[in-house]
């Protein structure tokens, strides 16, 4: 292609190939001269390409570069300029590329950002497929970028990602307390490592706490309860890893209470996870030292958390705190009473409402009181039941549904 190239632009475009073809290589294919020959290569396209036609593919090109001799600032600006010339002409999909590449470069730096890196989330939305949320774009950028992304060149110090190094040393070292039951030893450990644990707040992507990290790792412990490989690693006389997972969590926030009060990226509190799990245990624990009408960011409580738990121990813990039930979802502004409704949890729409009866007449985004919304999902129960299994979630009975308008109906006469 370089060699019959008739014009400068065609050229240039040779060279662009010729790039591509060195960057999507894999790790072990790169050589030893790959970092002078892409160093070349890009100086000769700068000088061939004097109007700029290929600009964009330039200067992605060269912010990989970068990345591969770890000037990730460098880098950055190099896939800002980039997006930027993708406006001076039509570049297709490689719009979509670069703000991707950009925002995973940036979360790679800085963790998450909502008000600097949603330039590039608008840019990865408006030319990809579907309108995928900005903290899930934001997680799949950042495991991107460790995972593929970046590549540095052969002999130069490989970086880290944060979360690797702190997750690598949490995880040992805790999990291997907590696996063998020793909680004396894992209260001592965290006491020996106050300083660093104590506040701890990831600056990877997700941001999490020492109290988060171990609640999703509850999750995650109780999904796996019954596979027979995790059953067969137990010894005689064991207990259950979620259940010495609880008690470390208790020790936790005896020790530190103000973890209670933590969130994750999504402004997820430890409460808001244990709720939205049904873990009455964790709930009741959880509900005295956090900040129950916390939001997180659709505007969930912990109350919305625990109705779609579907545990009515959850949610009387919850009330019991005396929760500020008027708070709304940030679209569909739906109360906890409405959530319930929507998920046919009758001892849910029982508890709240006979908790709080003046809140039945409280109005969704669409105008909607809970008894007009159990209305309509009772004439619609089947359609609605599709949309909640393509979900994955499970709903009531339509017996239940008549029970709750039935329920609805006698607060509000």
């Amino acid at each position: 292609m370089r060699a019959l190239a008739g014009t400068p632009a065609q050229a240039a475009g040779a060279l662009v190939a010729k790039l591509a073809l060195l960057f999507d290589r894999a790790t072990p294919a790169r050589t030893k001269d790959a970092q002078s020959r892409t160093a070349a290569l890009l100086q000769e396209l700068e000088t061939v390409d004097k109007d700029g036609t290929w600009k964009a593919p330039f200067l992605r090109f060269r912010a990989r570069h970068r990345l591969m001799l770890n000037d990730f600032e460098g880098a950055a600006k190099d896939y800002r300029s980039a997006l930027n010339a993708c406006f001076d002409r039509n570049y297709g999909m490689l719009q979509a590329d670069i703000a991707e590449e950009g925002l995973a470069t940036e979360v790679a730096m800085r963790g998450l950002d909502r008000k600097t890196q949603d330039y590039w989330y608008r840019h990865i939305v408006n030319l990809g497929q579907g309108t995928p949320l900005f903290e899930d774009t934001a997680v799949r950028c950042d495991d991107f970028f460790w995972s593929g992304l970046y590549q540095p060149y052969v002999g130069v110090e490989v970086r880290r990602s944060q979360v690797t190094e702190e997750l690598r040393d949490l995880i040992i070292r805790t999990f291997k307390l907590i696996l063998d039951a020793d909680l004396t030893r894992l209260r001592s450990w965290l006491l020996k490592y106050e300083k660093r644990l104590r506040s701890l707040k990831l600056k990877d992507v997700r941001g999490d706490s020492l109290l988060v990290l171990w609640m999703k790792q509850l999750a995650h412990l109780e999904q796996m309860a019954h596979k027979p490989v995790l059953l067969g690693a137990l010894r005689p006389g064991r207990e259950r890893p979620g259940a010495v997972m609880r008690k470390a969590i208790r020790v936790l926030v005896e020790l530190w209470p103000e973890q209670a009060r933590t969130c994750d990226f999504k402004r997820q509190t430890p409460l808001m996870i244990a709720a939205d799990d049904g873990d009455a245990e964790l709930t009741e624990v959880l509900a005295r030292l956090s900040d129950v009408d916390a939001q997180d960011y659709l505007g969930r409580t912990a109350l919305h958390a625990a109705v779609t738990g579907d545990s009515s121990k959850c949610v009387e813990f919850i009330l019991d705190m005396n929760p500020d039930v008027e708070k709304v979802t940030v679209d569909e502004e739906q109360t906890a009473l409405h959530t319930a409704v929507r998920f046919g949890n009758l001892k849910a729409v029982s508890l709240i409402a006979e908790e709080f009866p003046c809140r039945v007449d409280k109005v969704n985004a669409a105008g909607l009181t809970p008894l007009d919304l159990a209305r309509d999902l009772l004439k619609n129960y089947k359609e609605w039941q599709h949309i909640m299994r393509a979900k994955k979630r499970r709903i009531g009975s339509p017996e239940d549904f008549q029970s709750i308008v039935v329920h609805l109906e006698n607060f509000q006469a």
